[in-house]
């Protein structure tokens, strides 16, 4: 059977394929959060115990169910195309972006907000979608589609703004990896300078997209995105893995975008049309 190649795909078709994406790499976090509070816990077990007075075992096993509920949910959400599940782990996942804010203590807290974007907009997104799909004759693909564009944008950015201004992880990353898997001893000043190019890289990157000629940008985001979540498992292989698991939506959100956009601009080129489903409806893929 014969897999048609995304220019041959309709543009039903590739919406589908979008949302599937989605899903996915949705799911993916999902588990990546679930793998990494149970090892570490996160911002929100912390304000139970140190802020609300609970007991520190009592504080983190919550916060340790939180987190199997929001996996069991998103599960839930993509296999019966739910959007109620979606819309509460949103909720979830930006009470932990608020939560890490509110607790500070880290070079990365201030910006957290804005660089998980994509962790709470993805359930968002989906849950938009699921809801909208289910009305006959309205939909909001392009409002999901937006969203996910303005959330990319922010994670890009503020990861941007963290590098100019030299955040010690990264630059331990560069150095870490540099040394251990290609042989080549970087000075931290060298690590510095490699980190102002990266920094104005990801900002171009972010405003690159918010215009209509967006679709190589997104697919060099997307590999970027894969490619820094990856470090987090080269530099710790053995406690890394939820690290890189919850940040599979800074690569796949952009993966997802690039499919969508690809046949669109790639067809205005050439002049031709992509088939519409009827009155620009999409149905929930099943």
């Amino acid at each position: 059977m014969n897999i048609p190649s995304l220019s041959k795909r309709t543009d039903k078709e590739l919406k589908l394929l979008f949302i599937q994406i989605l899903s996915c790499v949705y799911g993916v976090q999902a588990l990546g959060a679930n793998i990494y509070i149970y090892a570490n816990g996160s911002a929100i077990g912390k304000i139970l115990w140190l802020n609300l007075g609970l007991d520190d075992q009592l504080a983190y096993g919550l916060d340790k169910v939180f987190a199997f509920l929001a996996m069991a949910l998103s599960v839930y959400a993509i296999i019966f195309k739910k959007s109620w599940p979606c819309f509460l782990c949103a909720a979830w996942f930006l009470s932990l972006s608020l939560g890490k804010l509110y607790n500070g203590g880290s070079f990365s807290a201030p910006y957290s907000l804005f660089a998980h974007a994509v962790r709470y907009a993805s359930p968002l997104a989906l849950g938009v979608y699921f809801k909208q799909a289910q009305i006959a004759g309205f939909s909001y693909f392009d409002f999901v589609k937006k969203i996910l564009l303005i959330s990319t944008t922010s994670v890009f950015a503020a990861h941007g703004v963290e590098a100019l201004f030299h955040n010690p992880i990264f630059i331990d990353y560069i150095i870490r990896f540099s040394r251990v898997y290609a042989q080549i001893k970087i000075s931290e000043d060298l690590a510095k300078n490699l980190l102002y190019i990266i920094g104005v890289q990801d900002i171009l990157l972010a405003i690159a997209i918010l215009f209509p000629r967006r679709r190589w940008p997104l697919a060099y985001m997307a590999f970027w995105g894969f490619w820094t979540a990856s470090l987090r498992t080269f530099f710790s292989p053995q406690y890394g893995l939820g690290d890189t698991l919850i940040r599979a939506t800074n690569g796949g959100v952009p993966l997802a975008l690039f499919i969508l956009t690809h046949l669109h601009e790639a067809s205005s080129f050439t002049g031709n049309s992509t088939n519409q489903s009827k009155g620009g409806e999409l149905e929930a893929p099943s």
